[in-house]
C-alpha cells in the first residue's frame, strides 16, 4: 500500500508540475505522462491479490514493482533521463 501511494503522490505532484509550467506542446512530455500514469495503475494492481495466499501475494508483489519501476525508469528517459551535479 505504501509503495502505490507513494507512487500516486509522485504522480500528483507531476500533474501540479506540469500544469505550473504550462508545457503542454512538447509529444515527449505527453509520452511521460501516459507512461507514469499507466505505471499508477499497475501500482495498484496489488490490492487485487490482498486475500490471497502469501507465496501469491509476494510473487506478485514483486512483479508489480519491478513493472513499476521499469515503467519509471522509460517515462523519466522520455524526458532526458536524470540529471546529476551540474
Amino acid at each position: 500500500m505504501a509503495f502505490s501511494g507513494l507512487i500516486t503522490i509522485q504522480w500528483v505532484l507531476g500533474l501540479i508540475l506540469l500544469l505550473v509550467l504550462g508545457v503542454f506542446n512538447s509529444g515527449a512530455i505527453w509520452g511521460h505522462t501516459g507512461i507514469m500514469t499507466v505505471a499508477v495503475a499497475v501500482s495498484h494492481m496489488y490490492n487485487r491479490w490482498k486475500n490471497a495466499d502469501d507465496a501469491t501475494r509476494y510473487q506478485r508483489g514483486l512483479m508489480i514493482i519491478v513493472a513499476v519501476l521499469v515503467l519509471v525508469i522509460i517515462g523519466v528517459a522520455l524526458v532526458g533521463g536524470w540529471k546529476f551535479g551540474a
